[in-house]
């Protein structure tokens, strides 16, 4: 298992060799050279990223920033059709940014999960703002898994944030797919005429959303949806969670939930903190 590296400066896809003093400059060239169990590091930029559509496969990676404000992938609010795929691997993905993120594909969108087999996508530290995925069954992540023996396939995003979000946040999720958000902030602010659902629930058999220490901050007027396709089998847990500003759920279970503002520090001004009187504060649990 290797760590290769690409920095959006100083990075050269011809000249580099993918090491830490000659990294290379796109994904797309660490992605062909690397292989499962290896690592991709981005390192800190003054220039963003380039967005570009890739497929993974089915071999792991692990694509690591070195920080959110220094790793930034920003899509330019163009159509870009297609974005990240993951297909029947496990993938973890820390400390980046996402932004500008466009797509007008009804089904795909700045990430495509199809685990036709046992795999999981797992974002930790990330930031998602200003993204517009399509307004048909697909949003920032579309979820798919066409394996009906086993209900392992799933996507988590841990410590997350959100906001200037338009449209769906996941769309068209699919049969025996789960969906894990553990301490992730949503920021619902940005002005859209349509619906923003967590989850399309597309063919969704066995779909289900589980919420842990997060909060849903709607402050746009818009109906928001954690489950607008519930079936027998689909279900959305909020444990230890906090929404305020109008949602429609389907849920099994609330342990602790709080339906208030969460009383962000400076939102306007990008501080997505809790401020000292936050009902939220102390009131989660253990993950």
């Amino acid at each position: 298992m290797a760590t290769y590296y690409i920095n959006a400066d100083t990075g050269d896809d011809t000249t580099g060799d993918g090491s830490q003093g000659n990294p290379w400059l796109t994904m797309s060239k660490a992605n062909s050279s690397s292989t499962s169990g290896d690592t991709i590091f981005c390192q800190n930029s003054t220039n963003t990223y380039i967005w570009e559509t890739l497929t993974f496969g089915s071999n792991a990676r692990n694509i690591i920033g070195q920080s959110t404000d220094g790793v930034v992938f920003d899509a330019g609010n163009i159509d870009i059709g297609d974005g990240w795929r993951f297909y029947s691997a496990f993938f973890e993905v820390r400390n980046i940014t996402f932004t500008g993120i466009n797509t007008t594909d009804v089904r795909n969108g700045g990430f495509y999960i199809n685990q036709f087999g046992v795999g999981s996508v797992d974002f930790y530290n990330c930031i998602f703002h200003d993204n517009t995925p399509s307004s048909g069954q697909g949003g920032l992540f579309t979820c798919y898994s066409n394996n009906q023996a086993v209900n392992i396939d799933t996507i988590s995003l841990n410590g997350c944030l959100f906001y200037n979000h338009h449209r769906n946040v996941f769309g068209r999720t699919g049969a025996r797919f789960n969906i894990y958000l553990n301490n992730t902030t949503f920021y619902f602010n940005a002005i859209t005429d349509l619906v923003v659902n967590i989850t399309g629930g597309y063919g969704g058999t066995q779909a289900g959303i589980y919420c842990k220490n997060s909060i849903f901050a709607n402050v746009q007027g818009n109906t928001i949806s954690l489950n607008d396709a519930p079936n027998v089998s689909s279900r959305t847990t909020l444990s230890y969670c906090c929404t305020s500003g109008g949602f429609q759920y389907y849920t099994d279970t609330e342990n602790n939930f709080i339906d208030t503002d969460p009383l962000l520090i400076d939102p306007d001004n990008n501080n997505y903190n809790l401020s000292p009187s936050s009902p939220c504060i102390d009131a989660g649990t253990l993950i």
